[in-house]
């Protein structure tokens, strides 16, 4: 039996790319874009022709979008540690438990530093910049709402959105990994594993382009964010395994039946976490991406049955908030369906010669052709919300699609 232990501290820095919204904005931020151009005359379909050199706009734009980098900002960090248990078991089986635990520190995302402020209440004509008397508060009046033009309405009107990435959002994993190996012997090998897991972080903005008015929907509450990470898959069992039939003593047996090499790979993985947006700015704060409903019922998701996986949220268990408020349900807390995916092959080498052999191979992907569901519809305003209209499809390395059964034969000839 063998215990190893240990610990690791690593610094990541963002590529250049998580900048890119910050280099176009004013007053030196001027962007020029032609798009599907020819090669021969790129500036044929461009107003004007050639725009080079460029002639810069005015300096200040009303409502002028900004992001901002603060000084010394923290590189992230990550804290890493391991506990792993092995032991053989005969000469061939080995068995081992992993606890694998993360604390990642200095994660950045962006917060607003001039979102709209609400205002409850109605208003005369001219105040808040509203033509007509009606609610202080709407979309139509954002900027005016801003709190930079709350304080200083002549020098507030200049600026729109100013955002700043915030480095201090955090991150945990624990996870504990099961494995049983079988070397291969008297004709067979076996590698399975089961993952059990979680990861609890902060809001990030993983696998995107920070954006302004995208980040912390409530900017004087990181927590208010927090929740199960994009990633957080807490269950994952995979299994594959080789097996080849026998040498037979029988003549006919022996040319039908030996030599078959079966392998199968059979995979389980618990759903991926989803967030419930409403798809409207309820919260008049002009950052409707990532607003959420409340949550009024014990469960948010249907008891299918047999042939309901279509309606897999239950939409009644919503609601929007009231205006000028936010949600009470959580970010990434409802969890869609999980998979169960069963791939196999069938193999075998028939020697001609000494020199020259034919191969017969065949293939089937998720061969009980199980419906491989994808993730429902998380907008809450859509008529589609907590249907399944799609099959699974992976992405960022969590498997494979998630189409019908496929069968596939192939022939290789060895000379």
């Amino acid at each position: 039996m063998s215990v190893r232990a240990s610990y690791g501290l690593f610094f990541d820095f963002a590529n250049g790319q998580f900048f890119i919204n910050s280099t176009i904005a004013p007053p030196f931020g001027d962007e020029t874009r032609v798009n599907a151009v020819p090669f021969d005359n790129p500036w044929s379909g461009y107003p004007g022709g050639n725009p080079y050199p460029i002639t810069a706009f005015n300096t200040f734009t009303l409502n002028a979008p900004y992001l901002t980098v603060p000084y010394n900002m923290p590189a992230t960090e990550l804290h890493s540690w391991n506990l792993s248990i092995q032991r053989q078991i005969g000469a061939n089986w080995l068995v081992s438990a992993n606890y694998v635990g993360n604390e990642t520190e200095d994660l950045w995302v962006s917060t607003q530093l001039n979102n709209p402020q609400f205002i409850p209440g109605t208003c005369a004509a001219g105040q808040y910049g509203l033509t007509a008397p009606g609610p202080c508060s709407s979309t139509a009046n954002y900027n005016q709402r801003r709190i930079l033009s709350l304080l200083n309405p002549a020098i507030g009107k200049y600026y729109g959105y100013v955002d700043m990435f915030d480095p201090g959002g955090t991150q945990s994993y624990n996870g504990l990994i099961l494995s049983v190996q079988h070397r291969f012997q008297h004709g067979f090998t076996i590698n399975s594993n089961y993952t059990w897991s979680h990861c609890i972080g902060d809001y990030s903005q993983e696998f995107t382009t920070p954006n302004v008015g995208s980040g912390y929907q409530d900017p004087n509450n990181r927590r208010y964010d927090r929740g199960n990470c994009f990633l957080d898959r807490q269950g994952n069992f995979n299994l594959s395994a080789a097996y080849e039939l026998p040498r037979f003593s029988n003549h006919l047996a022996r040319i039908l039946a030996s030599d078959w090499r079966i392998s199968p790979i059979i995979r389980y993985l618990t759903g991926a976490p989803l967030t419930i947006t409403t798809g409207v700015d309820r919260a008049l704060n002009d950052n409707t991406i990532t607003q959420r409903p409340n949550l009024i019922a014990p469960s948010a998701v249907r008891n299918t049955g047999p042939n309901g996986f279509l309606n897999f949220l239950n939409a009644s268990a919503f609601t929007q908030p009231a205006l000028g408020t936010l949600g009470n349900l959580g970010t990434y807390n409802v969890f869609g369906p999980g998979i169960f995916e069963v791939d196999t092959a069938l193999s075998r080498l028939f020697p001609i010669t000494e020199h020259k052999m034919l191969e017969f191979r065949a293939e089937a992907y998720n061969l009980p052709n199980f419906f491989l569901r994808g993730n429902p519809g998380t907008l809450l305003s859509t008529p589609t919300f907590g249907q399944i209209n799609t099959v699974y499809n992976s992405n960022y390395a969590l498997g494979g699609g998630g189409g019908p059964r496929v069968l596939q034969l192939a022939g290789k000839f060895y000379f």
